[in-house]
């Protein structure tokens, strides 16, 4: 059976781990696919360590980051290039 991870930041990330060995680490956890929740607007990426059928985007705010939130569709960001596709709204903050 393969897990799909409904809310990991990839994209914040503690250190200087790399986008490939977490993913690697998951794999081998069983972990299959990935939902990753934006806190201000969008998800922060870095577009070539992104673009993976395997990773799921969703647009969210986090109470503790609204002050520094985009309003979705406003900011020119690599995502919207590159053609990502947004899945979810995620980060809510209700925990």
């Amino acid at each position: 059976m393969r897990w799909f991870d409904t809310h990991c930041h990839l994209d914040r990330l503690p250190g200087a781990l790399p986008v490939g060995e977490a993913l690697r680490r998951a794999h081998d956890a069983g972990v299959g696919r990935f939902l990753v929740p934006g806190v201000t607007g969008m998800p922060l990426l870095s577009v070539g360590d992104f673009q993976n059928e395997k990773i799921h985007w969703a647009w969210g705010v986090h109470p503790g980051f609204i002050e520094k939130t985009h309003i979705c569709g406003s900011e020119d960001t690599p995502w919207q290039a590159s053609g990502t596709r947004l899945s979810a709204i995620g980060e809510c903050g209700l925990d």
